[in-house]
């Protein structure tokens, strides 16, 4: 069981003219089964910042998804690096999404939850809004696991600099939690998955943005407020 993740899109630019430095980020996350039995139940990806505050994210709030009956053409859409962990990926199964209020009972379904959250060191000094947590739990009733892949996104107000001064590079922490249908537990705070940006990483855990470096082609960079991240969040599920 492994979990591999790339940075397939990152660009620095500002929330509106002449406003705060944003960067938008885009992620993939490949869920690989080493064997058809095995499956996982949930994953929980938290990120965390060490700088800004996060102001949108895809998927956002709690979606019930489930297969859609047609089979799309994925190819140039997933990352070589996580491609490479299911071989040529030609096509795949879609998902339909739908989103619910979380008091709302429904038990035939996927769920896949965003969450902005502050997050702060033990005794440390509260914090704005400097995490995401995006949590992917299988459908009870048919225990058939999550998808295999899933894209989500971010948006992050950064802290304007001195003026004067460059822009400073920050980190995002990574951690990853998963419940696993197999007696290998795939130790998941973070030990386990494998990770693949477009910077330096510390022991798979922590990126290094560098705000001069983008990585992506993206219009309009001096507005990424008013980017809708929707048209990035995607789910697909891969032939075994």
């Amino acid at each position: 069981m492994t979990i591999k993740c790339d940075m397939v899109q990152v660009v620095h630019g500002t929330m509106a003219e002449q406003g705060s430095p944003t960067t938008l980020a885009v992620f993939q996350f490949a869920f690989v089964r080493r064997a058809r039995r095995a499956r996982f139940k949930s994953v929980e990806i938290t990120f965390v910042f060490t700088t800004g505050e996060v102001q949108d994210i895809a998927p956002q709030h709690t979606f019930v998804v489930m297969p859609s009956t047609t089979t799309r053409e994925v190819t140039h859409s997933v990352s070589p690096t996580l491609e490479a962990a299911y071989g040529p990926v030609k096509a795949s199964v879609g998902y339909t999404w739908q989103q619910t209020d979380t008091t709302t009972s429904l038990t035939d379904y996927t769920y896949i939850t965003g969450l902005i959250k502050s997050l702060r060191a033990k005794d440390g000094p509260k914090r704005p809004a400097n995490a995401v947590i995006w949590t992917l739990k299988e459908n009870g009733q048919t225990k058939s696991g999550i998808p295999h892949f899933i894209q989500t996104a971010l948006l992050l107000k950064r802290n304007k600099p001195l003026l004067g001064t460059p822009q400073a590079g920050f980190t995002a922490k990574v951690s990853i939690r998963a419940d696993v249908d197999s007696k290998t537990s795939a130790k998941e705070a973070g030990e386990s998955f494998k990770g693949q940006f477009s910077g330096r990483s510390q022991k798979g855990r922590d990126i290094i943005f560098n705000p001069l470096v983008s990585r992506g082609d993206l219009q309009n960079t001096n507005t990424l407020g008013r980017k809708k991240l929707s048209v990035f969040q995607m789910l697909w599920q891969f032939p075994d």
